[in-house]
């Protein structure tokens, strides 16, 4: 069986709960999951599961920290013109402005089309 989100959606309405780590990893063996997702169970914390969501969450949070491609990359203001700059990308203050005058514009353009159309 495949560890689809329908699948992993359906082992977890399956559960009893509140569960542990071990039933968790019983539970998707029983259904025949690969081996790959019953160890990402096994690095989920210790203690017990309240419901499903929360182990939705444990889960969402062990692949994000296990696929780097899935990690968010948080950008960060510029000192000079205060708007974002991401890592690994070139950053001018210039263009920055220039596109925020433009989007501002068009919002602009687009409240005025709407009074015109009121009058």
């Amino acid at each position: 069986m495949e560890a689809t989100a329908d699948a992993i959606a359906a082992l977890l309405e399956g559960v009893t709960y509140p569960t542990t780590k071990p039933d968790l990893v019983a539970a998707a063996a029983a259904r025949g999951f690969p081996v790959e997702f019953l160890e990402r169970i096994e690095k989920l914390p210790a203690g017990h599961f309240l419901d499903a969501d929360e182990v939705g969450r444990e889960l969402v949070k062990s692949r994000a920290s296990s696929n780097p491609g899935l990690v968010a990359i948080i950008a960060q203001p510029c000192e000079t013109c205060g708007f974002p700059r991401r890592p690994g990308e070139p950053h001018s203050c210039v263009e920055e402005k220039a596109l925020f005058a433009e989007s501002a514009n068009a919002v602009t353009d687009e409240f005025e089309t709407l009074d015109d159309s009121r009058v």
